[in-house]
């Protein structure tokens, strides 16, 4: 009598090692002070998953398929930029290089340069408790609470909410998503921020310090937003800004 081989993907048996590991769940271990809530961060589900996905020979490898930003106004009238990331996670199998995908989104809002971070991080938090089924230890049921629905001025639409191809089982091949401006002038803006936050200055702070070290007289109007500031404004910037740095440690010394 021949023996049955077992020919299933190992893929899948790494997954339920991993989901066997985890039932004690992950607890909300987090505070945030300035809204008053209890949360579970990236570092607590790392900590938690990095032990059972290398005992079981599990890979997690992301990749990021779709990213929108928007910008908004803060309270005090500061940039806030929302990005929301489509992101693929694929999880291999060390043993027989078998692998499943899994999809999920991620948004976050900053008034910085993490707000992106922020919205991978999220996709990775609830793709790992989806795929793996960990316990939360908490009540996230969506029926739980009903939020009042507040549209954002940027997003009124008429006639009816268009349907994503993906939820009726279209394939649709998505070219890169080419930067936006906004985003462009933050990565040239980069060695400013990090300037301005050795001086202690970051998010609305930063761009706010940004507008009273440099002489934009000398070139035109104060500017109103990132994009604003050419290639040709960036030397005098920075060298207000260094001058800035390097009084303030003459000063302290």
């Amino acid at each position: 009598m021949t023996e049955k081989k077992n020919s299933a993907p190992r893929v899948y048996a790494a997954m339920c090692g991993v989901m066997k590991e985890l039932g004690a769940g992950i607890a909300k271990g987090n505070r945030n002070q300035q809204q008053g809530y209890n949360f579970r961060g990236i570092d607590d589900v790392y900590n938690a998953l990095s032990g059972p996905l290398s005992r079981n020979g599990l890979v997690m490898l992301p990749r990021v398929t779709e990213r929108t930003c928007e910008e908004r106004k803060t309270q005090r009238g500061g940039a806030l930029y929302n990005v929301v990331v489509r992101v693929e996670f694929e999880l291999v199998c060390a043993e027989d290089g078998s692998s499943v995908s899994i999809t999920t989104y991620g948004e976050a809002m900053d008034t910085a340069d993490k707000a992106t971070n922020k919205a991978m991080a999220a996709a990775y938090k609830y793709a790992s408790f989806m795929a793996f089924c960990i316990p939360t230890e908490g009540d996230n049921d969506a029926d739980s609470s009903t939020p009042e629905a507040t549209i954002p001025k940027s997003s009124h639409r008429r006639g009816p909410h268009p349907v994503r191809p993906e939820a009726i089982g279209m394939k649709v091949k998505r070219e890169p998503v080419e930067k936006s401006p906004n985003d462009l002038a933050r990565e040239r803006l980069a060695p400013a921020l990090a300037l301005c936050k050795e001086l202690g200055y970051q998010g609305g702070d930063a761009w706010t310090a940004i507008c009273d070290m440099f002489p934009f007289h000398e070139i035109g109007p104060t500017p109103e937003r990132a994009s604003d500031i050419l290639d040709e404004h960036m030397p005098k910037l920075l060298e207000a800004l260094q001058s800035e740095v390097e009084l303030r440690k003459g000063g302290a010394s």
